[in-house]
């Protein structure tokens, strides 16, 4: 019979992974090391993951999931649609901030070889707030009528770009300046 998985091990891995991908890439991930730097055997990484292209595509969809699940929250659908616009880019921003890490990861990932054709099957499966607020925009006549991956884009490309200039000091979150990015992110999309 085997061993049940203890969930604190997993998480030690995963936490591990995702600090040394961000620090070394997904290129310089070793399992050996994964192991090591989350204080477990070898062996015991093998247990939750096949390998490297395993734990790459199991902890990307988590990490996916709960960026979804953290850019929701707060959200209701029978929201009027500015103040669901609102929360949702108020928290995707403050996801971006205090979770940088995952964003890094999801976007290294997006943008290598390693994530399999079912990975990227189950990634369209999960709920994006942003898209689906973009959409409900659009059929509201509110939002422009063009691709909601454009219109994505243009908000997390900008946002992510806004995080970094705050973290070199060249721009300060105060309510005033958040108002007016926030403008910004409207007027970008708006019809």
């Amino acid at each position: 019979m085997a061993r049940p998985k203890d969930t604190e091990k997993r998480t030690s891995i995963n936490r591990a992974a995702l600090e040394m991908i961000a620090s070394q890439g997904l290129g310089g991930l070793r399992m050996q090391a994964v192991a090591q730097f989350a204080g477990v055997a070898t062996g015991t990484v093998y247990i939750y993951y096949r390998g490297k292209h395993d734990l790459i595509n199991q902890l990307f969809l988590e990490t996916r999931q709960r960026i979804a699940l953290a850019v929701q929250k707060g959200y209701r659908p029978e929201m009027p649609f500015m103040d669901g616009f609102e929360q949702i880019w108020r928290n995707y921003l403050n996801n971006l901030v205090t979770r940088a890490e995952d964003h890094k990861f999801v976007q290294q990932c997006l943008q290598s070889a390693y994530l399999t054709t079912e990975t990227l099957r189950f990634n369209q499966k999960i709920r994006d707030p942003l898209r689906d607020i973009l959409e409900r925009g659009k059929r509201e006549k509110l939002v422009a009528d063009i691709p909601t991956d454009v219109l994505a884009a243009q908000i997390t490309g900008s946002l992510r770009e806004i995080v970094r200039i705050e973290r070199q000091g060249k721009v300060i979150f105060t309510p005033k300046a958040l108002h007016a990015i926030f403008a910004m992110a409207w007027n970008s999309v708006k019809r």
